[in-house]
């Protein structure tokens, strides 16, 4: 019993947190990257949404937020009715995936987020900031892969694939791309005080590599990435 009630402890701060970042997401839909066409349409083609010939199929999008990714979909499909999803990746979670999925039915994942690779010196500074928010909030966070070893471990899901990475430039003022950091989740759910700090550290790292260098800001580059894991049910279950 006591594993149930801490469970149930622990989902409930969890949902609590997702609530409080909910309530600032004004700031989130406005200061979010919007998913490219192309990439929008290379996830739905890899789960089989654009197949040709085939009868009407549903799709749930899991996580669907403000509707960012929603938005671009509609362009897409016929008809439609995403960045949350690695809030609720765990076992329970997968475990209600797979049996609302149809046998052999496909799980993607597209998140839009900028590069721990191949960015500048001043994203990858920028980043360990990120990082120690989310250390420190222990909110979910799409970049430490804890929703794939969940899914591939779960016993529902073949092993995830990853797909071509598609860049998304986003056009934003130095102001703007601070507003941008603040709203990811392990930030905008951190103590006032936490916030304020990370402010005015990302501030002063926009100020050392731009301002103070005489160098004009014109935006944050994103890569947007894309996974797909097939669910293990047969016509037979």
């Amino acid at each position: 019993m006591s594993n149930v009630n801490n469970m149930t402890d622990k989902l409930q701060a969890q949902l609590k947190v997702a609530e409080n970042a909910f309530e600032r997401s004004d700031d989130y839909h406005f200061i979010r990257p919007i998913y490219t066409v192309e990439s929008v349409e290379y996830l739905l083609k890899e789960v089989g949404a654009l197949s040709s010939g085939r009868n009407a199929i549903t799709i749930l999008e899991l996580g669907c937020g403000t509707g960012l990714f929603t938005k671009t979909a509609t362009g897409v499909l016929e008809e439609a009715t995403a960045a949350s999803y690695h809030w609720f990746a765990n076992q329970q979670a997968y475990r209600e995936m797979y049996r609302v999925l149809e046998p052999n039915g496909m799980l993607g994942f597209i998140t839009n987020l900028p590069s721990e690779i191949d960015s500048p010196q001043w994203m990858l500074d920028a980043y360990k900031l990120v990082h120690q928010a989310y250390e420190k909030t222990q909110v979910p966070f799409e970049h430490d892969w804890k929703w794939k070893k969940v899914l591939e471990n779960s016993g529902y899901f073949c092993k995830v694939k990853s797909h071509l990475q598609f860049k998304n430039f986003q056009k934003l003022t130095q102001s703007q791309c601070v507003k941008h950091f603040l709203s990811y989740g392990g930030v905008i759910t951190a103590s006032n005080d936490d916030k304020d700090a990370f402010e005015k550290q990302f501030h002063d790292i926009l100020n050392k590599n731009f301002s103070n260098n005489g160098k004009e800001f014109d935006g944050v580059n994103h890569t947007v990435e894309i996974y797909t894991s097939k669910s293990k049910k047969t016509m037979m279950e």
